[in-house]
């Protein structure tokens, strides 16, 4: 199978579980503690620190999926203690309440450490708390938050 052939049975799909058309994808990372993964409703995987996956823009909703994935090491553990084999996992991110994206400022030091230029800073609110994440993509962050920002409530 071609990758266009791959994304394009991956926007079938992800549009029959959310009832959303696809109209594009990036990929990107989540870097969040631990209380705001579980109020993203995401899993982080034992020993990591961010989890990686696919901004998904819709046309009615952006969404963040993760595909189930696990290295070799990993999968000979879970297979020895008998745990579950990792789930595929999606959020609505359009759904978030007060969901907010910035880019960080600009330091000095921002010509020589680009890793700025890659990242977008995140923030919702649940339960009344305010919970902070950021996305680091592989685009220039700008180009992605410009396009999440048309999502907003």
């Amino acid at each position: 199978m071609t990758q266009v052939q791959e994304q394009k049975e991956f926007f079938a799909d992800f549009g029959n579980k959310t009832g959303d058309t696809v109209t594009a994808i990036e990929l990107a990372s989540i870097n969040a503690g631990k209380e705001t993964y579980r109020a993203l409703g995401l899993a982080l995987p034992a020993g990591r620190i961010e989890i990686w996956g696919l901004i998904v823009f819709c046309t009615q909703g952006l969404y963040f999926y993760v595909a189930p994935s696990e290295n070799y090491i990993t999968a000979m553990m879970r297979q020895a203690s008998h745990e579950k084999a990792p789930e595929e996992q999606f959020i609505s991110i359009s759904s978030l309440e007060e969901f907010k994206t910035s880019l960080p400022p600009r330091k000095w030091y921002s010509v020589i450490f680009n890793e700025s230029k890659y990242r977008i800073d995140a923030s919702f609110r649940r339960d009344g708390i305010t919970h902070y994440f950021s996305f680091t993509t592989h685009k220039p962050a700008f180009e992605i938050q410009k396009r999440m920002q048309q999502y907003k409530k």
